[in-house]
């Protein structure tokens, strides 16, 4: 058995192929999805109160803590590679993924709001509709509720008092009407644009990939905005 976090120094810490690991599918809902994606962790064994993590990152005692805090268990890690980690996702969650590169030849910011300096026609490959939904996210361990100003099967555009750095990685829950569930999305922050009194920032956001579940839900959602 691998010794627990405790015990181990950092540069310790092993590197695993999840390839040849037999991961625990019963452990996927010891950690909520949210935290799987935005701290790219896998539950993969639990031995009487250790729980093994398999993660991309070097963890910080902080984010151990909070899982520990969370799952209530004793926490030991082990590293995989993010190629690794894509795998499984794809594997267990069933993830549709939208083609990054042809999405961000089609969304800039002219795609989103008209500009001065834009005069022509706009050219979206979604159709955009102007609808105020909750989007929540956590960046740098804070978490943002923010009001969306209009949403697409691409992407959605936000405003708030906080700017995000362009190409930070985020996971959105996107809070729909009563009649629909939430959905999560990880989601790339494609520009930002500060507007009003210097206060205010819009941040224009890019779909990278949610549960076929979810995009279900989001393209049903969509079909009744259009009617």
């Amino acid at each position: 058995m691998l010794r627990t976090r405790k015990e181990k120094k950092i540069g310790e810490i092993p590197f695993i192929s999840l390839e040849r690991y037999n991961v625990d599918s019963r452990l996927s809902g010891i950690i909520p999805d949210e935290l799987i994606y935005s701290r790219r962790v896998i539950p993969i064994e639990l031995i009487k109160d250790i729980l093994t993590l398999a993660m991309v990152d070097m963890p910080s005692e902080e984010v151990i803590k909070k899982i520990e805090k969370f799952t209530g268990f004793n926490i030991q890690v082990v590293m995989i590679t993010a190629d690794d980690f894509n795998r499984y996702l794809k594997r267990a969650y069933n993830l549709s993924v939208i083609d990054k590169d042809r999405e961000s030849e089609k969304i800039d910011t002219k795609g989103y709001i008209k500009t001065p300096e834009y005069q022509g026609r706009e050219r979206r490959r979604y159709q955009r509709f102007n609808h105020r939904l909750k989007v929540k996210y956590e960046f740098k361990d804070e978490v943002n509720v923010n009001p969306s100003v209009n949403i697409s099967r691409g992407g959605v555009l936000i405003k708030s008092k906080s700017p995000v750095p362009v190409n930070a990685h985020l996971i959105l829950r996107i809070e729909l009407p009563a009649s629909y569930e939430d959905v999560i999305v990880i989601s790339r922050v494609i520009w930002v644009e500060r507007v009003d009194d210097g206060s205010t920032y819009l941040i224009g956001i890019s779909f990278s990939s949610m549960d076929s579940y979810d995009n279900k839900t989001l393209v049903r959602f969509m079909e009744s905005l259009g009617k």
